[in-house]
């Protein structure tokens, strides 16, 4: 939990600075564009790298070089300057996105049993660093004497502090008698619903971050009124990160919590551009509980759906590198109309909202552990597989998770049979759920 901590304060830190530093350094509204936007493409990057990582040195010294890599980013801000402002965050993103897919199979390693309540835990440790990270930056930066590359640096105690703490758990990585799932995941339509899912919510959740503040402003908060509402979102995701994957973990289909969950991010949302003023507190703290609710119900699909440690890390890989990489456009696009008035933004952000909300929901695949089926030699994509599905809806929500005493072993190998077969075909017993 303490490396979960320190995923994102990389990414929460620099925003309450940006007047301080754009008025310091002279940078222009494009490269502030850039300074949030860089980091987010190499989040991406890290995604797609990650499994090559995962498989050379294990998952447990991959986080642990993870960890190290976001406290050297943060720590080479202290140089002060736009060189290293922008470097450090590039490099610091490498380290959060290396982690965030080793994650969660790792917890599908230890945690098979419980995939839910700690993919929870995680994502809700995740969201306290964020909150804690916008929340204390600037009182930070007071006491370094106005110093805002010292108080972008600080962060790296407590991400070299989660480092050391995690160095005595790291095992070496051990052989996997399975191959690994490589290219095969990307031509499975179950990976797609998933990787549709997490970049539609990051999508989502980036824009709401870019727009949010200068909303609020427009609405007729002052400055600082406008940045501490806005923080109540990412405080307000810290309940939901915990508690839907949990549900969801409990769930046959996790469909109609994504349809609840995103409809509550865009009512909260319409309240919040369009609702009385008296409501942009609670409206905001509840927007903030529908992103966190997205996000974790996003990574707990991909626990559930992967067949094991490599399978997760394989499909991390692929919907958060998809995911990380289209969400570094939304604000951009949302963003792309010049402002016509103060009134601007918020007509133009509900119109960008409303087209991610049914594509999102139905992103979701409907039951724990289920894949897409298809004919042809037995190919490991890292994907709970088993026979039998109801013809037209091979998703259909009355499946439930593999065995795991029926992954495949080199004396055992996976069975497979056509995906929807005839009466006569022998019967496969049901599995008991998890």
């Amino acid at each position: 939990m303490l490396v979960a901590f320190n995923l994102r304060p990389a990414l929460t830190t620099v925003g309450p600075l940006l007047a301080a530093i754009r008025g310091e350094t002279g940078l222009g509204a494009a490269g502030a564009s850039v300074l949030t936007t860089l980091p987010v493409l190499f989040l991406g990057l890290a995604c797609v790298l990650a499994p090559a990582i995962g498989r050379r040195l294990g998952p447990d010294r991959g986080i642990l070089l993870a960890a190290a890599i976001v406290a050297a980013g943060l720590a080479l801000r202290a140089l002060g300057g736009l060189g290293p402002l922008f470097a450090g965050a590039c490099i610091a993103a490498l380290g959060i996105g290396l982690a965030g897919v080793l994650i969660p199979g790792l917890v599908k390693r230890e945690f098979p049993g419980r995939a839910g309540l700690m993919t929870g835990l995680y994502t809700m440790t995740l969201c306290l660093g964020a909150a804690a990270g916008a929340g204390l930056t600037v009182p930070l930066q007071g006491l370094f004497g106005g110093d805002w590359s010292l108080a972008l640096a600080a962060w790296a105690a407590p991400a070299l502090l989660a480092a050391l703490a995690w160095a005595p758990l790291a095992r070496p990585a051990t052989p996997v008698p399975a191959a690994a799932p490589g290219r095969a995941i990307w031509r499975e339509s179950l990976a797609w619903q998933v990787t549709g899912f997490m970049g539609l919510q990051s999508s989502l959740a980036y824009i709401l971050f870019g727009w949010v503040p200068l909303v609020l402003h427009d609405r007729g908060l002052s400055t600082v009124d406008a940045g501490f509402v806005a923080a109540l979102m990412s405080v307000g995701q810290a309940p939901a990160a915990l508690l839907l994957p949990t549900l969801a973990a409990k769930l046959k289909d996790q469909r109609g919590a994504a349809l609840g969950i995103v409809g509550l991010t865009v009512a909260c949302y319409l309240a919040v551009v369009h609702g009385p003023v008296a409501l942009l507190v609670p409206a905001t703290l509840a927007l903030g509980f529908g992103i966190g609710g997205c996000f974790g119900l996003g990574l707990t699909i991909i626990v559930l759906r992967a067949r094991d440690t490599q399978g997760a890390a394989a499909l991390s890989a692929m919907a958060q590198g998809v995911g990380y990489t289209s969400a570094s456009l939304g604000p951009s696009v949302s963003a792309s109309p010049t402002r016509p008035s103060a009134a601007g933004p918020p007509p133009r952000c509900s119109s960008v909202l409303w087209p991610r909300v049914p594509p999102s929901a139905r992103s979701v695949p409907a039951a724990p552990g289920r894949s897409a089926s298809r004919e042809g030699p037995a190919e490991n994509t890292g994907f709970v597989r088993r026979a039998g599905c109801l013809k037209g809806n091979p998703f259909h929500a009355s499946h439930t998770p593999e065995d795991p005493a029926s992954a495949p072993t080199p004396e055992r190998p996976t069975q497979r049979s056509h995906p929807c077969p005839s009466p006569s075909s022998p019967s496969v017993p049901p599995a008991p759920t998890t």
